[in-house]
């Protein structure tokens, strides 16, 4: 199925991580989405990250990327590089959309390929993004919040409803980077007041750049995303959803191995947020 009033669907990949872009397809075509096309992040280990780093388009420090102190708890300190890769796709993707011929009225959707969908996705898009609903989008930058992560706090947002039954709510908390539609408006004003990374881009994106904008959030979501459960490796850092499975696996099962798993993936978790900095970009903290 087409999902008629997008001009285009972007399924955000990597050429190192195939098994992601598999599941990506496999996710499409299980829920009927045909008009889309896999856009290739740029990987961490790029050379391009260094070169924005010497020209000062990363900022690493001194306060933390996260709660903008100098002294904290907070596990970071400084973006990974996989962070500082995903940011600068996006980036890259922006500036694409923005160059092209389309009106400034086109919609596009951008999807990260760890999406899961809701059954009936397709024809509840192409409900939601109807003629009569197009009319009504403002002359101006607007976002639309598809879809987020499924963590406890938003666990009631994700569930499925019949066709017709989505409503839209204006201005949003959510971090939509799994799934979200815009329009060229909307990326031109992105790539506008792009500056420096300085933290993750759904932070930038979704929290900071949206207090300037028109941005509604869908309920319930139409999909949630899946490395952050740990179903699917995330490409950016190691994540504590792999012990947190594991954990739920002996809750459930009382099998010991999963002990020893939960052990190990906690040490790996903290090991990774521990070392990352010096091995990454050569800074001790």
């Amino acid at each position: 199925m087409k999902i008629s009033n997008l001009k285009n669907i972007y399924v955000r990949t990597l050429k190192s991580m195939p098994e992601r872009t598999e599941w990506a397809k496999k996710e499409m075509e299980r829920v009927g989405i045909e008009n889309y096309e896999f856009y290739y992040n740029i990987e961490k280990t790029d050379p391009i990250i260094d070169e924005w780093k010497d020209k000062g388009l990363i900022k690493l420090g001194p306060e933390c990327f996260q709660c903008k102190k100098t002294v904290c708890s907070c596990r970071a300190k400084v973006v990974t590089k996989g962070i500082v890769a995903n940011f600068m796709s996006c980036i890259f993707l922006w500036r694409d959309i923005v160059n092209n011929d389309d009106p400034d009225d086109s919609l596009y959707m951008i999807l990260e390929d760890d999406i899961y969908f809701q059954d009936n996705a397709a024809p509840a898009l192409n409900y939601i993004f109807q003629d009569g609903f197009l009319d009504n989008i403002p002359k101006e930058p607007v976002l639309f919040k598809m879809g987020w992560g499924d963590m406890l706090a938003y666990r009631g947002t994700h569930f499925e409803v019949p066709i017709g039954k989505h409503v839209f709510i204006e201005n949003s908390d959510k971090f939509s980077n799994p799934c979200y539609v815009a329009n060229k408006r909307f990326f031109r004003y992105l790539t506008d007041n792009f500056k420096q990374i300085h933290g993750a881009c759904d932070m930038w994106v979704h929290r900071e750049m949206c207090q300037g904008v028109k941005h509604f959030e869908l309920f319930p979501a139409i999909c949630k995303e899946l490395s952050h459960v740990g179903m699917i490796k995330s490409a950016m850092h190691t994540k504590y959803s792999e012990a947190t499975k594991m954990q739920n696996l002996y809750s459930t099962t009382k099998d010991p191995q999963y002990i020893d798993k939960f052990i190990e993936a906690e040490r790996r978790y903290f090991d990774y947020w521990f070392k990352y900095a010096e091995e990454e970009w050569g800074i001790t903290w």
